[in-house]
């Protein structure tokens, strides 16, 4: 493997979990040691206990004695300490969505273009040692792409984020429509990771998404990795044997196999299990693992869940009540 960082970067909904987390199993697949940053998960290098000083509470406004130059100091110590570690080691380290949210907050912050590209060059005079992967996903429609992305969330969810957006400086001054500046926030990152994209000169691909899309370019990205497509598949009848409720002592959650796809109704919906092997499957565009544990006459009772702590999905532990 010639690039040992994998930067997947894109607007929420563009698929960058899912794409990093079918990168991390297929690099496994062809003996490469990986390791996925999930962007939710705890512990993440790039958003520490160090960061929490440099920002107003629970929000991305840093703080008014904090200047944009000293804030980028700060971001670009974090990654070169993940450069370092990755120097040390053989794994390939894949990053989603870490940039996004580094622009996201300068954005927030009434920086200037000069600004964000002023960390961009910075970041990849740091990060060419380690011969950096940059995907960048995009929209087309970001306004059809937001109503799609967003039906499948909460109402509440939805509504935070409008109002979160609303405060943005540079959106409240232009005092547009409410329903319109979900959009307005969502194309303005999208514009500024394509021109990072384009004045980068780190290896780059780069893919228009769409459901349709989504093999074909996994497919490009595993062929200029160098890396074999390898899947196990599951008929319907062994899914079938999977499927029921569970439970613990806090919360429960269901199992359905459809269309030859094993299904989880745990908080959302109709999450997917994609099958690792050996009773193990995980829990798709998160580094959750679910392992399944049978009784002598090799019926499932029980799950276990583990990996990275995203959302309080890992480390618990289920028993099936029918």
């Amino acid at each position: 493997m010639k690039n040992n960082l994998i930067l997947i970067e894109g607007i929420p909904g563009t698929g960058k979990s899912t794409l990093s987390q079918f990168l991390a199993i297929q690099l496994e697949k062809n003996i490469i040691k990986s390791k996925w940053f999930h962007e939710a998960q705890e512990n993440h290098f790039i958003e520490d206990d160090r960061l929490d000083p440099l920002f107003k509470g629970d929000t991305d406004f840093i703080n008014e004695d904090l200047s944009i130059d000293e804030f980028i100091d700060k971001i670009l110590e974090l990654w070169n300490n993940i450069v370092e570690e990755i120097q040390k080691t053989d794994e390939v380290v894949i990053v989603d969505s870490k940039l996004n949210f580094i622009n996201t907050i300068l954005i927030y912050n009434d920086a200037s273009e000069k600004d964000i590209m002023n960390f961009w060059d910075k970041f990849e005079t740091m990060t060419e040692k380690v011969k950096p992967l940059f995907i960048h996903l995009y929209i087309d429609d970001v306004k059809k792409h937001l109503v799609n992305a967003w039906t499948s969330r909460s109402q509440w969810a939805f509504e935070h984020a409008i109002s979160y957006a609303e405060n943005v400086p540079y959106i409240s001054r232009l005092k547009i429509k409410k329903k319109d500046v979900l959009t307005l926030e969502q194309e303005t990152k999208q514009n500024f990771m394509k021109k990072i994209y384009k004045i980068s000169k780190f290896d780059k691909m780069s893919f228009e998404v769409s459901e349709k899309s989504y093999y074909s370019y996994e497919n490009k990205i595993l062929e200029y990795l160098g890396l074999n497509r390898i899947e196990y598949k599951h008929s319907l009848a062994d899914l079938r044997s999977y499927e029921g409720f569970y439970e613990n002592s806090n919360e429960n959650l269901q199992l359905v196999s459809k269309e030859n796809v094993l299904l989880c109704d745990w908080g959302y919906k109709n999450l997917i299990l994609d099958y690792i092997g050996e009773d193990v499957f995980i829990l798709k565009s998160y580094p959750v693992y679910f392992k399944f544990y049978r009784d002598k006459n090799g019926f499932v009772e029980k799950i276990e869940t583990y990996g990275e702590q995203v959302f309080g999905r890992a480390d618990c532990k289920f028993t099936k009540i029918k």
